[in-house]
């Protein structure tokens, strides 16, 4: 690392390269990210952004490209896309109070399995990741999608890893370092991103006692995982990998489901795509595709998870059936159809919206979107007729959130800022502080104007005039008609062509205090913002079951309004090896 002849600032850089060499260094200076070195070409290529250098001292000759801290986002999904790995170093102490240079710490390390960013992903797609550990000819294989906190593992014999691979279309592949050579082999030259991670990741015992902690479980058989070590392994490196990555914050990852092969079809890659379920083999798009022509959902979470109900068609006749039961009591009644679709369109996509407040990226507008989301369920609800047997069976799974849903509103305002770095986005009524200091706040223009006229009386000056600016502050402006009235306690503040500026003790005073305050309500709300996001993610688990409860009925809605557009008919599913079909066509 070269790092001789550095500045302090550059060797803290260094340090914090030393320990990613392999993820893209956003380091953050005062209101800028600057990347530097190698990064900095990088980043200026993809980005396209001005490759610099120093204009002096001892960091003159290294190359420097940065952006702005609040183009962060718009910035970060690029090199993601561009298939890099991106560490975040942030500032961790406030600059105002640090002894010598500001102390940093790289916060968490992005790549393109483990992204939340609504930039990067697709609304409507999953974005997976898949850990595998080998084992001979078998091999464990963990499938977490980390922006909506689906976690699934199996075994399965190494001939089938790259097929569940394209699946589930994964976007980065975790392998344990020593293993690499044999997943490029499986792999058979397919352009995927791989990440290794330590090789003391893939023992049983260290799996396990990660999973088991981190669900607060003494056990794994309540998730059916217990006794398959190669799915306890595989799924204890892709826990690992992203508490790595997140620094702890996957909070909203509240459950693992074993992936089976019983009661389901198995459909290889090379079916997927010769069917053109997902992609056309002309455009490659999704038009002229089967879920581009039966894809009527009106949310994104239902739209993934028809997607994935295509890649792994039920082949049970008794479940098959609950899903055309609940497709059929749609149709039967266009009302509840209309109704039901009206409000899952205004529902936010509450599943990736908990992953950002888990991770801390949420805005307080996405805070107000779930908050809005969950207070639609009981409105959902109650539109269902209880005669529907199967849609009501579906959401009485629906679990209590009224409460939190009541205090992300009561909390929140309804049309909030999106960032939080100026406050105002706390309802008035939650903190009796809170409202104290917004009245001192909101009070500076009618001080200002008081004592203008005070000061027009005190001097004679009829023209004087209090103003402010964000760079010069609170001043006392006198045309330089008048400049012989000045008072001697006026203090020059600064000179322009038809006028001077000045301050007085009591002016100076006052600013310091309209600042105080207006620091001190920047940093309550985020103190307010932070506690009702724990609470949130104290309702994680319900949240996510409420959610998916509204994405199957979304799913049923959108084919019971396919079916009546289409004039679909209910087949007929039993446990015969018959096929029959009369005057049937491709829905395609």
């Amino acid at each position: 690392m070269k790092n001789s002849g550095s500045t302090p600032v550059m060797k803290q850089f260094w340090e914090a390269k030393k320990a990613h060499p392999d993820s893209i260094m956003l380091f953050r200076m005062g209101d800028f990210y600057e990347t530097f070195d190698k990064d900095a070409k990088l980043a200026s290529e993809i980005l396209g952004i001005a490759l610099t250098k120093r204009a002096n001292g001892a960091a003159a000759t290294v190359p420097l490209a940065g952006f702005p801290y609040h183009a962060l986002d718009q910035h970060l999904h690029k090199l993601l896309k561009a298939g890099h790995r991106v560490a975040i170093c942030e500032q961790v102490e406030d600059p105002k109070l640090a002894k010598g240079i500001v102390k940093r710490e790289v916060l968490e390390v992005l790549s393109p399995g483990t992204a939340i960013s609504d930039r990067y992903l697709e609304q409507n797609e999953n974005n997976y990741l898949c850990a595998v550990v080998m084992n001979n000819n078998e091999c464990g294989i963990a499938v977490l999608d980390h922006s909506t906190g689906e976690f699934l593992t199996c075994s399965r014999h190494q001939s089938e890893l790259l097929s569940l691979i394209k699946q589930f279309n994964v976007s980065e592949v975790i392998i344990p370092e020593s293993q690499e050579k044999d997943l490029q082999s499986v792999l058979q030259k397919e352009s995927i991103f791989t990440t290794q991670i330590p090789d003391w990741c893939q023992t049983y015992d260290v799996a396990h006692e990660a999973l088991t902690s981190f669900f607060n479980v003494s056990t794994l058989k309540g998730f059916g995982i217990e006794d398959n070590q190669l799915s306890v392994i595989s799924a204890g490196c892709a826990l690992y990998y992203v508490n790595q990555n997140y620094k702890g914050k996957i909070q909203h990852i509240t459950s693992i489901s074993l992936l089976c092969k019983e009661g389901f079809m198995g459909l290889d890659a090379f079916t997927i795509r010769n069917l053109e379920l997902f992609q056309s083999l002309s455009n490659q798009g999704i038009h002229g595709t089967l879920v581009g022509t039966i894809d009527k959902t009106v949310t994104a979470s239902g739209s993934r998870l028809l997607k994935n109900w295509l890649r792994q068609p039920l082949t049970d006749p008794e479940r098959i059936n609950k899903r055309l039961d609940r497709i059929a009591e749609i149709i039967s009644n266009n009302q509840i159809l209309d109704d039901v679709k009206a409000q899952l369109k205004m529902m936010g996509d509450m599943e990736r919206i908990l992953a950002r407040i888990a991770s801390g990226k949420a805005s307080p507008r996405d805070i107000v979107n779930l908050g809005l989301s969950l207070e639609k369920i009981p409105i959902v609800i109650n539109m269902i007729p209880r005669k529907n047997k199967s849609l009501t069976q579906l959401l009485k799974r629906c679990l209590e959130t009224d409460d939190i849903a009541s205090e992300i509103l009561n909390t929140i305002k309804m049309d909030p800022p999106i960032l939080t770095n100026k406050g105002g986005y706390i309802n008035s009524g939650i903190s009796n502080e809170l409202d104290e200091l917004r009245r001192l706040s909101e009070d500076a223009s009618q001080w200002m104007a008081n004592m203008q006229i005070e000061e027009q009386k005190n001097t004679g000056i009829t023209n004087l005039k209090v103003g402010y600016n964000r760079v010069f502050g609170y001043y006392l402006e006198v045309t330089k008609t008048h400049l012989a009235k000045v008072p001697d306690h006026y203090i020059r503040k600064q000179t322009l062509t038809n006028s001077e500026r000045y301050f007085t003790e009591e002016l100076k005073k006052y600013e310091e205090k309209i600042i105080s305050a207006e620091e001190k309500i920047s940093n309550l709300e985020i103190k307010i913002l932070d506690s009702l996001q724990g609470s949130i993610i104290s309702f994680a688990e319900s949240i996510q079951n409420n959610a998916k409860i509204m994405a199957r009925l979304d799913v049923a809605v959108a084919l019971g309004c396919l079916a009546i557009s289409n004039d679909h008919h209910r087949p007929i599913i039993d446990s015969s090896n018959i096929l029959k079909i009369n005057k049937g066509r491709h829905p395609v």
